[in-house]
This record gives C-alpha cells, sequence and structure tokens, in this order.
C-alpha cells in the first residue's frame, strides 16, 4: 500500500544513507527503511525523532501518518480507531472506544471522511 508518510520520509532522506539516518536519529536503519516503503509506521516518539532530525515540522509528518492510517484497510481499522482513542483522547472515553469498535463499514468510511477533513482544517 502506498505511504503518503514514507515517502515524505524518503524524500527527506534525500542523499543520506539509511546508515546516516541510524547515527543521527538512534533508528536502526532497517526499521527506517520500513517506515520509507509502508511496510511498517513509526510510533509518535520515533516520529518526533525523525521530525527533528531532518528540521521538518512534526505536525506535517504527523498530518501525513494519520492520512496513512486513514486510509488502511478494513481489517486494521481497529488499530486507527485504538490509536486515535489512546492518543488523541488520552484512553478517557470508554464509551467512544466501545462506539468506534461497533462501526459498521459505511459508518466507519464517513468516519475516516470526517477525521481526513478535521486533519485538514487543523493544518489552516
Amino acid at each position: 500500500m502506498p505511504s503518503h508518510l514514507g515517502d515524505m520520509l524518503k524524500k527527506l532522506r534525500a542523499n543520506l544513507s539509511l546508515y546516516d539516518i541510524e547515527k543521527g536519529t538512534g533508528l536502526h536503519r532497517y526499521v527506517v527503511s520500513k517506515y520509507e516503503t509502508g511496510k511498517n509506521i513509526p510510533s509518535v516518539e520515533q516520529l518526533k525523532i525523525l521530525a527533528e532530525f531532518y528540521e521538518y515540522p512534526y505536525q506535517a509528518l504527523r498530518k501525513l501518518y494519520f492520512e496513512d492510517l486513514l486510509m488502511q484497510d478494513d481489517e486494521d481499522w481497529l488499530v486507527l480507531a485504538t490509536l486515535l482513542v489512546e492518543k488523541a483522547l488520552e484512553k478517557e472515553h470508554c464509551e467512544l472506544w466501545s462506539a468506534i469498535k461497533n462501526l459498521s463499514s459505511e459508518q466507519r468510511v464517513q468516519f475516516r471522511n470526517l477525521a481526513l477533513a478535521h486533519l485538514e482544517e487543523s493544518e489552516g
């Protein structure tokens, strides 16, 4: 699956080797490679490390990170819902988690669209 975040990380790396990134960030080069190819996604902490290393706005990388999550296949939906609840709501709203977990496929698409619209609004 294409990864907006992975593409941006490759672009930011430019002429640096993965070994250079490993030395500069402490993140193993194989892990960074998986982020760039979209085979894995970084944690929030790892994303902050990469943003700082590349001197690129964390919020811009974060937006790409969430766009990638929102485009995941349906079977990966609960990963997104868990991240949204745990990260954005800091594990405080158990009722919301239950509601998100029980959404129909159609409701999930609507939720994805709303979340993407929110990301675009928060950028402006």
